[in-house]
């Protein structure tokens, strides 16, 4: 217990509360059970991290646990360590890379039962799903997933411009007004295997496959050709796919057709430009444009891929992605059709700069 202090204490000192995620003000923090999800290094653990120091400070009420720590892999009991944090007047549990315990959901569950008095907070990748906390958990907590940055939120990490988060509708209403505000302040010139039972051989093909498509985005191979080329049936590549997508690397997005149903086809896109920054030298300036509103506007609403190309985002507003160079005259009077367009610096008419589309979350 007292290792596990140490480390708490230890890592306090280190948390810098002068930046936090858009997540910490939306999070319902007196509840008795808090889930809190989203893919490898999107900023659950300082999250955390920044709650304990900010609400509880040295008071021993609290208390981090790290679930990836060796004395649990070497099968000590999770429970024991409460029973004694709880011992000790413990009454906030926050745990995290929950996923690295066996039967995590069923010791969340128990530990809840067990002590009524005490809030437990817990952190997990995206790709647990939470359909399957159902039925021990399901209706037993609140759960939040935790996206990645968006560009309002760097912005304010860089110390350039703080922004309060801009609905969609708002922004789209008077995205003129937004950028003319936001170019004012400032000149922006950014380019934007423990948790499946997987074996050796799958986890391998799953990598290949991951890195094919990355190469290959945004088009998509055919689903024939993957079969073929990894020896596996429709099912077995599909079940590849989601766990590429549920990582938070990869978002595939399936064509819809002109009479509104799903075609065979497929697009895919790197999670963030981050990414494509990492991978890449060269990025296609249009590609890059997409990857960026599909991540920034996946995050806080629904994005469909049309026929033509166009994005329709929650079902009502359809996007034109482009440079400054493309004509857009065939959506200059089409309601609620803008054009979010890669290096241009502020809106006219329907034309938006696509880091507008940054600042909604």
């Amino acid at each position: 217990m007292d290792m596990f202090r140490l480390n708490h204490e230890q890592l306090l000192k280190g948390v810098n509360l002068s930046f936090q995620r858009y997540l910490s003000r939306q999070v319902k923090w007196d509840r008795r059970l808090i889930g809190l999800f989203g893919a490898k290094g999107v900023g659950k653990t300082t999250l955390l991290l920044q709650h304990i120091k900010s609400t509880y400070g040295d008071s021993h009420e609290a208390l981090y646990l790290p679930l990836d720590n060796i004395w649990f892999q070497e099968r000590h009991m999770l429970s024991e360590t409460v029973r004694r944090f709880h011992e000790k007047g413990g009454r906030h549990l926050f745990l995290d890379n929950v996923h690295r315990y066996g039967n995590w959901i069923q010791a969340i569950e128990r530990l809840h039962d067990d002590y009524p008095d005490m809030q437990i907070v817990f952190a997990a990748p995206s790709l647990v799903e939470g359909e399957k906390m159902e039925p021990s958990l399901g209706g037993k907590g609140d759960w939040y997933t935790l996206h990645t940055m968006s560009f309002r939120e760097y912005l304010s990490y860089e110390g350039a411009l703080d922004l309060k988060p801009i609905p969609l509708d708002e922004l789209l209403l008077h995205h003129a007004e937004v950028t003319q505000q936001v170019m004012d302040e400032i000149n922006i010139d950014v380019d934007l295997p423990a948790i499946r039972q997987m074996n050796n051989a799958m986890s391998r093909k799953m990598k290949q496959l991951l890195i094919q498509l990355a190469k290959e985005a945004p088009e998509f191979p055919r689903m024939q050709a993957l079969t073929s080329k990894y020896e596996m049936d429709n099912t077995q590549i599909h079940k590849l796919l989601d766990y590429i997508k549920e990582i938070g690397v990869l978002r595939i997005l399936q064509v819809r057709k002109e009479d509104g149903g799903l075609a065979r086809s497929y697009r895919s896109f790197l999670a963030n430009t981050n990414l494509m920054a990492s991978l890449f030298r060269e990025m296609e300036r249009i590609y890059l444009g997409e990857t960026f509103f599909v991540d920034q506007m996946s995050n806080c609403g629904t994005v469909e891929l049309l026929h033509n190309g166009d994005y329709r985002v929650n079902g009502k507003y359809t996007f034109v992605i482009g440079d400054p160079l493309m004509d857009y005259e065939r959506i200059k009077n089409v309601e609620n059709t803008f054009a979010a367009i890669h290096g241009q610096p502020k809106s006219v008419g329907n034309k938006i700069p696509i880091w507008a589309l940054g600042l909604c979350y």
